[in-house]
C-alpha cells in the first residue's frame, strides 16, 4: 500500500494535477484506488458483489434511486479523485490514469446501481493514461 501512496503523490500529483510534491501535502483527497489485473474481462470491480459500498455512494443517490446528479459529482470532485492501475500494461508504458466521480460513473459498465456488480470499463481509460 505504501507503494501505491508514492505512485499517487509523485506520479499522479504532480504530473496530472501539476502540482509540486511540496504543495501535495496541503490537499485534503480522498483517492479511491481500483488496479486491473484481469480478474474481470475488461473491468475492475468497485463496491461488493451485491453493489453495496462506499463507491457505489459516491456515485448512486439511494434517497432517490438515481444516479448523482452531474452537480452532485461536481461537489464530490472537489475532496474525491478516483485512480486506475491497469497491471496488464508493462512497466514504463501508460498504465495509470486518474480521472474524477463523474468519469468512473460513466465509465460503468451498465450503469451504477446498488443490488448489483458494478465494474469500471477499463478501456474508457486508456487515451488518457500517464507512465
Amino acid at each position: 500500500m505504501r507503494y501505491a501512496l508514492e505512485i499517487v503523490r509523485h506520479r499522479f500529483l504532480k504530473r496530472c494535477l501539476g502540482l509540486s510534491v511540496r504543495l501535495s501535502i496541503w490537499l485534503r483527497i480522498h483517492l479511491e484506488l481500483k488496479v486491473h489485473v484481469g480478474q474481470r474481462h475488461g473491468g475492475v470491480g468497485f463496491g461488493n458483489q451485491k453493489g453495496i459500498g462506499p463507491q457505489i455512494d459516491l456515485l448512486f443517490d439511494e434517497a432517490f434511486s438515481l444516479p448523482r446528479s452531474p452537480d452532485a459529482l461536481k461537489l464530490l470532485d472537489r475532496s474525491v479523485r478516483w485512480i486506475l492501475a491497469d497491471w496488464l500494461k508493462p512497466i514504463d508504458s501508460p498504465r495509470y490514469a486518474l480521472f474524477s466521480c463523474g468519469e468512473a460513473q460513466r465509465a460503468a459498465m451498465n450503469g451504477v446501481a446498488p443490488g448489483k456488480q458494478n465494474n469500471l470499463r477499463v478501456r474508457d481509460f486508456h487515451p488518457t493514461m500517464v507512465a
